[in-house]
């Protein structure tokens, strides 16, 4: 991939921190708004002025810049700006580590994804929703079920709802791995909790992931 894996984990064993000033403060929220375009060379243009005029960027404008390139599906330079945090000695935080996670995910890369979040727990950094559902996400792909589960399991442990997206890639997971029960059992729990009021209703979506065959069965 060019990027190595344990690039995010040498950034995080920094700790440097460059304060926030107005200049990094608009730089960010134009990289942010060049991200939200998937237009990530303009993201890059704003990234270089600003080198070129303040000198040091800080852990939020690289976060922000690696963001957009994901979004712009330029993971390979998302990853290689993150790892280039290391090198001019900036903390990576958690907002900078699920970009990561992300990156290595839609680069097809799960296992990648999975040392990164070994990285953050051993740095004592607490993975948010993001993190979870970019993980997730990535054992989908990957065709890692078992995996998808425990992550799920250890994000609904903290009470905080998955959501749609991260809920159907989790039972995508269960599909492909052929976790036929496994799978209704994901999507029987989504229907309950919709009932008790705690999320919404799964959509057709989430019927999809299941599989057609399945869905038949769970409605009889």
């Amino acid at each position: 991939a060019g990027v190595e894996a344990g690039a995010v984990a040498v950034a995080m064993a920094q700790h440097v921190r460059i304060p926030m000033t107005s200049a990094l403060r608009n730089s960010a929220a134009l990289i942010r708004d060049a991200g939200k375009r998937s237009d990530w060379e303009a993201a890059v243009e704003v990234f270089r002025r600003l080198c070129s005029r303040a000198g040091d960027a800080n852990v939020i404008v690289y976060s922000a810049l690696a963001s957009a390139c994901t979004r712009g599906e330029q993971w390979t330079h998302s990853l290689a700006i993150l790892s280039s945090m290391a090198s001019v000695r900036i903390s990576a935080d958690v907002v900078a580590c699920s970009t990561a996670v992300t990156a290595w995910q839609r680069g097809g890369w799960w296992t990648r994804a999975l040392e990164v979040f070994e990285d953050m727990k051993r740095a004592g950094l607490q993975a948010n929703v993001i993190t979870y559902g970019a993980l997730i996400s990535a054992c989908e792909r990957g065709g890692h079920w078992a995996g998808a589960l425990a992550l799920l399991g250890e994000l609904t442990s903290k009470r905080v709802s998955p959501g749609e997206i991260t809920r159907n890639a989790a039972i995508s997971a269960c599909q492909k791995g052929q976790q036929w029960s496994l799978a209704i059992d994901l999507l029987g729990a989504a229907l309950r909790a919709a009932a008790r009021g705690e999320e919404p209703a799964p959509t057709a979506s989430a019927f999809n992931a299941v599989g057609s065959p399945l869905v038949a069965l769970f409605a009889r």
